[in-house]
Formats: C-alpha cells, structure tokens, sequence
C-alpha cells in the first residue's frame, strides 16, 4: 500500500523505550492487609496528610501512584506526544482519573452515608458470599483497594458511599473452553436516600472523552470486506488480545476515590473499602480506560505500518508464548466480497482496533504479515506498560492475559469477538452455540409459561439487543418486550400478552438465523442492487421496481375506509419487495431501496414502535403484523433494507398506478411513457400481483372496522386529470411509414402517435433511481467503518481521503448523530446518516 511512510524517529523512540530501565515501585505508606490494625492504620496515613490524594501523592514510587502500571510519562512523551487523546492521557498517568461530577448538598450527602451503610450490599453478592469475599481480599492485597475503619465514612470529606454486587459473566480458559465466574460491581447508579441522586446520575456527559469503541464491529467488518474484494482468495487472519484486570491499571484520583467507597464484612469484622482503581459500575470509566486503550491500537497500527519494525528483534517478552497460526481446510470456498458504497483504503500490513479491553489484529495472509500481525498489540501494550519486577514490595500481574493469549492470541479464520463468531473464510457472524442454546431456552420458557418477572426480562433484553445487532429488522419486535419490562418493574410477576408471545416466537427464528450466520456483505454500507417506488391512495396501491416489473392493487368497496394511509403505504413497500422474492429474483445478500413519498411508512421499514393498547387496537396490531411479515421475508430473502423518503412529485409512476384504475395496463402504459417517460424503467411493464399477496392485504383489512372519517372519495392522479381523454384518431390503412412511432395500445380501436420523449431523459435503473436516496444521505460517518492510523506518528496515509485523521476523537459525536424520521407525512422529515438508513 502506498502512503506518505513513517518518520525515523518513530523506530528510534520505539526502540529507546523498549530498552529503557525501570526502577523498582517502594514499600507503600497504606497497609493493603484485610484487618482493622490495617483498616485504622490508613485511616491515620490520610488524616495526616490532610486527604486521600496528598496520601497518595505522598508514596510516587510506590504502586499507590498515579500512572504506577505505566511507563513514566517523561518516556513515553517522545513516543505519543502527537497522539490527539495524549494531553489527557498524560492527565490521567499523572493525575489519576476525575469524574466530572455536578455538586451535591452537603446535609444530603452526609444523610445518604446514613442510608448505605444502613442498607450495605445487594443481595446478589449471597449468591455467592465465598466469592465476592475472596475477590475482595485479593483486590486489597493487589493494592487496588483500601480497608478503612467504617465511622470513617462519616468524617471523611467529600465521602459517598454506594452497594456492591456481584454479576455472573462468562470467560475462557486456556484450552478454549468457555465458563462462568462472578465478578464484583460497584453500583454508582444506586441513588441516595435523600439526595435522590447518584454518582453517575452526576455526571457531566459532555466532558468525558467520546467513546470510539461502540463502532468496533463495523470497523472490523469493513476491514475484512475490503480485504476480501482485494484478495478474493487469501485467507484473512484474526487476533484477539485481552488486557489482564483492565480496570485495574488505572488509579482513581483520591478526590474521586473518596466517592468510590462500600463496605464490605470478611471473617466476621466489618470493613469500609475505598476504591483507588477504576470501578466496574462507574459511568466515566469506559470514557477513561478506553483514553489508555485506544491510545495503545493507534500504536500498534503505527508499528504494524512501520517497515523498519523486525517482530523477531522488537517484541514483548510474552511474545514466544503466542500459539501459532492455523487455518481452516483448504476446501471450504472463500465467500465473494460484494461492493461497499464507501472507499475502505487497502491497509494490508494489517489493522487493529479495540472494544475497550479486547484489541483485535486483523490483516490478509500475504508473505510476512503473520509475525507482524501476531507482535504488533502484545508490543503496543509492553512499550507503554511498566514491566514486571519481580523485586517489588507487591508484585503485580502481567497487563496482558496469559490464560487468554493461550485461548485467543493465536491467529486464525474464525475468532470469538465481543460474543460473535467471526469468520473470515465464509464471511460470515453467528450466535455462538452456548448463547443460542441458553437464549433459545429462555425463549421457550417464557412461551410456555406464559408470565415473567422483571429481572427475566431484563436479562432478555440485553440478549435480544445484542442479537439484533446482526438482524437489524429484528429491532422492531423490541418495544413491546420493553413495555412489558417496564410494567413488570413493581411486580412480583406479569403475564405475557398474546402479541409479546407472538414476538417472542419469531425472535426464536431470528436467534437460528443469528446461530446459522449472517453475511458480513449485509452489515456494510452498500450500494442498492434493487430499488423499489411505491405508493397508495385510499382505493388502492401500487409500485415498481428498477427492473421495470410495475403492479396495482384496487380495494373492494367493502374494504375501503378501514385502514389509514399511512399503513397502505406501509404495505404497498411491502408488496414491492414479496413480489420479487416469489418470482426469484431477488439473489442472497442482495441490497434493497425502498422508496415511498410517505414519512411514517419509509420510517417504519427500517424500525417500528407500535403499541397496541388492547385486543381491539385493530390499526397498531395490523401494522404489527405487516412489521412481522416485512421481517419473514427479509429473513428468508437473506438481503438488506435500506428505505428513503422522497418528495411525491418524483413519485408520478406509483401514484398513477395506485389510483388510475380506470384506465387499462396499455393505456395507463401509453400515458406514463407520454409524460414522465424520466421515471420510467426499461423493460416497464405492469404485472398482475399473485392472489397470495391479494389475499394477505384482503384479510389484513377485512379484520379492521370501517371509519367513516377515512371514507374518501376516489380522485385519479394529476396526470389522468389533465389526460386530452380517449384517442379519437382511427387507424388509417396506408401503409406510409410516419415519422412518430405507435403508442403502445395494441388491440386498441382508436390510434395515436407516441408522444415525443423530453430531450436528454435517461431511464431509470438502480443507480438512476436511488439518486434522491443518496442525494439524502450525508457522507457515511467515516469513523464508523474506518479507523486511521499515523495518530502517534502525525502521518496520515494518502489514500485517507475521509478528513483529518486526528479528527478521529474529537469528531466521533458529531459523525453518528442523526434525524430519525418523524411520524408526520406532511412534512419533509428524512434520516440524513447513511448508517442510520441501514441500521
């Protein structure tokens, strides 16, 4: 790949912090003992010095400092000075971590101190008291922790206190395998009894860094897309490597520390526990690690872009324990990339991103990656981290997981990332078989029992969110669910209503699909392969497609007034797209457009929260079941939706064919050639809708009652309106050749000549009629598919055409904000980002 080349001193100040020498941390002034001697002890070391962070600041050799898990700052200026989150990087290895948080009362505070040591711990750490127990000594005899007398609590200034809980996740050993164990939280969300307000409810959002994580998986997904359609027969090798205890590298600053504390109760003595490292419950803290973790993936893709770099000669001492690579057999086929609508730029040195504490290296199987791709992330980490000493006071663990390299770190087509499978060969995402096996279940158990509680639900939910991230038309059976969660929260249990139940069914169909795989080609942003305009009138609907293939649909006067416009318009979207699907000609992994010139029906094809109040709610549980059926067919097509708004004087074709049921197909043929022939396909032609669709609209209207405030009278479209009338010219029988060609009415009595096309009309096609579409979108937000590298060098690649690299941290907010489309069909409402369009 060619790009602008990394600066020598980059391999100089690489190679300098790489053989610089640490000196061992002191004995520290706190005692990190589980005892009351302990307990009182630090107590005193704080009351002498005034607070916890002149405490702190008085034991900088120890491993009670700020940054003591890092490189001293001074070293490893030269190195990451030019990285755009450095400033507050250097902030946080100096200073420790602050939350920014908005003033509390004093009398309520010191109230809500009361009320937590009264109320102590949640109840989910008796699940497993031997556990949180243990994990709590081990967390004071590591120095992440510091045992203080309780009363202290009372007279420590600027002190808050809040529960601990423990939660049940999963995690791997060495040999793969996946298992479970609890891990302690800290619930800073828990609000005071009278403060009503807690830590992180005070937090002030817009001064934390942004989150660049959230959009790591598409990230990913790009990378190895892009890499496929520029190797179509290379393997694509993933690694993944996890921070040891990541949380846990980084200090609280002591002003922040003081609002860290809990209690808790080992061999029977009753402890006040001050947190002095990063919390699993603090709302800052992913902001604040990720300002570490971040930093370290820009480094290790600025190593991986450096050809002076030798893995064999700069690497991390955990480098040999690595495994080695593999692959998949050869005779399993390479999946075909399809094209993207963005430019991904061609990184084949490979490329890594990070998801807080997991970093991933990523990068094609070309002749001397491997070893590159293997050292790269273990390298970053090692350069910027403080190496092990086994002569200290308090021996700390290695920053990179020995278990999980073992598990994980080897380089290969298939990876666990974040809870997905991924794999490259087949291009393909799935639900691993434990979660589909154990959400399934969940499923079926709520089904058959028919009532759930307001914990289950809110295990469901998470699951069911994560799911959807791979089926985004799996997002519109969420809202009911969340109703329903919500109702449940001040009861013991609820009973789950008929359409709940329904939606639970089909989520079971979109977990198969999650477990079975779905293609990487559908989660890119693509340009549309089928292009679809539609409309409806109160008599009826109508549509086409970029192929040509037009339909109309008239209702039966006995169905006429019983559904709002806006739900026809809603099925006749849908009606465009099952037509296709049942003549087959719809391929897997194809990309869909659907167009509507109403707001609230294009909305709904990309996410719907309908509601329905009773049994007798008919319009919310007909689009309920127009939403479900959308998603069948989507699914079994294995194609993406992309839907758009666009102003109904570009929208002549559908709305003459949704209401001109007076005139025949040939004429209404005849009439749309004549005045917008710009609209136009090739191969236009009208098509009889099979009697399945017929009867699917019939019977979805035959359930809902007639209104008379939609009781409209019928009016053609403009266009048959100011229509000359029927043709008066009889066919001569000269066989003179003329100058104008035949209408097309054949069969037809009367005769006249074609009208003449307008000058320069091109007919339309997929890219011709998805124009409005991406005249709509604004530019995909860059960040959400790239990720640049140069960040420690200063260089940007020049084939990064997308912005300014360094914009990368300070534009992400920005780049993912988004309109959504408003239920108003009157108004020009449409998304302006690309990626809200497709997700």
């Amino acid at each position: 790949m060619k790009h602008t080349g990394t600066p020598p001193w980059f391999i100089k100040a690489v190679t300098a912090i790489n053989t610089s020498t640490t000196t061992p941390s002191t004995k520290p002034t706190f005692s990190f003992e589980p005892s009351m001697q302990a307990a009182e002890h630090n107590q005193h070391v704080i009351q002498q010095h005034g607070s916890v962070d002149a405490a702190i600041k008085a034991q900088n050799q120890s491993i009670c400092a700020y940054g003591s898990e890092f490189r001293p700052t001074s070293v490893l200026h030269q190195l990451m000075r030019r990285h755009p989150l450095w400033n507050k990087m250097e902030t946080i290895l100096n200073n420790g971590t602050t939350f920014p948080l908005r003033p509390i009362n004093e009398n309520d505070r010191r109230a809500d101190i009361v009320s937590a040591m009264k109320y102590g711990n949640h109840k989910s750490i008796l699940r497993n008291q031997a556990s949180f127990t243990q994990q709590t000594v081990d967390e004071i005899k590591q120095g992440w922790a510091l045992p203080l007398p309780p009363k202290f609590a009372f007279t420590l200034k600027d002190a808050e206190v809040a529960p601990h809980g423990l939660v049940l996740q999963n995690t791997i050993t060495e040999h793969g395998e996946i298992v479970e164990k609890d891990r302690i939280t800290h619930d800073q969300s828990y609000p005071g009894s009278s403060s009503k307000e807690s830590i992180n409810s005070r937090v002030i959002d817009e001064e934390l860094t942004p989150c660049m994580f959230g959009h790591m998986h598409l990230r990913c997904i790009h990378y190895i897309v892009g890499c496929r359609q520029r190797h179509p027969s290379t393997n694509i090798l993933i690694s993944k490597i996890d921070w040891k205890s990541a949380y846990r590298r980084q200090h609280l600053n002591g002003t922040t520390a003081t609002k860290s504390l809990t209690q808790v109760i080992i061999n029977g003595i009753t402890f006040l526990i001050m947190a002095l490292r990063l919390t699993f419950g603090g709302k800052p803290n992913p902001s604040e690690w990720s300002c570490l973790s971040e930093a370290t993936t820009d480094l290790a893709n600025d190593i991986l872009s450096c050809q002076e770099w030798d893995p064999n000669k700069l690497k991390a001492p955990i480098q040999d324990m690595m495994p080695k690579p593999s692959s998949l057999p050869s005779n399993i086929p390479h999946a075909i990339a399809k094209q993207t609508i963005v430019n991904i730029p061609a990184e084949d040195q490979g490329k890594c991103d990070v998801y807080i504490d997991d970093t991933v290296a990523m990068g094609p199987d070309i002749p001397g990656n491997k070893p590159r791709l293997a050292a790269a992330v273990p390298f970053a980490i090692h350069l910027l981290s403080r190496p092990i000493i086994s002569s200290e006071y308090i021996l700390r663990k290695p920053p990179i997981s020995i278990i999980k390299l073992r598990a994980e770190g080897r380089l290969e087509e298939t990876k666990t990332l974040l809870g997905w499978l991924y794999d490259t060969r087949r291009l393909r995402i799935s639900l691993p078989s434990n979660k589909f096996k154990a959400w399934s279940k969940q499923l079926r158990d709520l089904i058959k029992s028919g009532q759930t509680s307001f914990s289950e639900l809110d295990t469901l939910i998470g699951r069911l969110n994560h799911a959807a991230y791979v089926i985004p038309t799996a997002r519109h059976f969420m809202s009911r669910i969340r109703s329903l969660k919500t109702k449940a929260r001040f009861k013991q249990t609820v009973s789950i209503p008929r359409l709940v139940t329904a939606d639970l069914a089909l989520w079971l169909d979109f977990l198969k699909a999650a477990h079975v795989g779905i293609s990487m080609n559908l989660l890119t942003y693509r340009q549309p392969t089928h292009v679809y305009r539609s409309d409806a009138c109160e008599h009826g609907l109508g549509g086409y497609s970029s192929t040509g293939k037009a339909w109309r649909l008239q209702f039966p006067n006995k169905l006429l007034g019983r559904a709002h416009i806006n739900l026809l318009e809603f099925l006749a979207s849908i009606i465009c797209i099952w037509l296709d699907i049942i003549d087959d000609e719809i391929p897997i992994e194809s990309c869909l457009l659907a167009m509507g010139d109403n707001t609230s029906a294009t909305g709904w094809l990309k996410r719907t929260n309908f509601q329905p109040s009773d049994e007798d709610d008919h319009d919310n549980i007909a689009k309920t079941m127009a939403a479900r059926h959308l998603a069948r067919l989507l699914q079994h097509a294995s194609s993406m939706l992309y839907s758009q708004w666009f102003p109904g004087d570009q929208n002549d074709v559908s709305d003459s064919l949704s209401r001109d049921n007076h005139l025949s197909n040939s004429q209404l043929h005849s009439m749309l050639n004549s005045h917008v022939p710009s609209q136009l396909t090739p191969n236009f032609r009208i098509v009889e809708l099979p009697s399945k669709i017929e009867s699917w609209v019939f019977s979805l209207l035959e359930k809902m009652p007639v209104k008379t405030q939609r009781q409209v009278k019928h009016k053609i479209s403009a266009m048959a309106t100011s229509s000359g009338g029927p043709n008066s010219c009889v066919r001569l029988a000269s066989k003179t050749t003329t100058s104008s060609p035949n209408s097309q009415n054949p069969g037809q009595e009367h005769f006249s000549s074609q009208l003449s096309p307008k000058q320069c009309v091109r007919h339309g096609s997929p890219a011709t009629l998805s124009i409005p579409w991406l005249k709509a979108q604004s530019v995909p937000p860059w960040t959400t598919w790239h990720r640049p590298s140069g960040l420690t060098t200063g260089q940007t690649h020049a084939q990064m055409t997308m912005g300014d690299s360094t914009s990368f941290f300070s534009s992400s907010i920005k780049a993912t904000r988004t309109k959504m489309v408003t239920s108003n069909n009157k108004k020009h409402s449409l998304s302006v980002s690309f990626a809200n369009s497709t997700r």
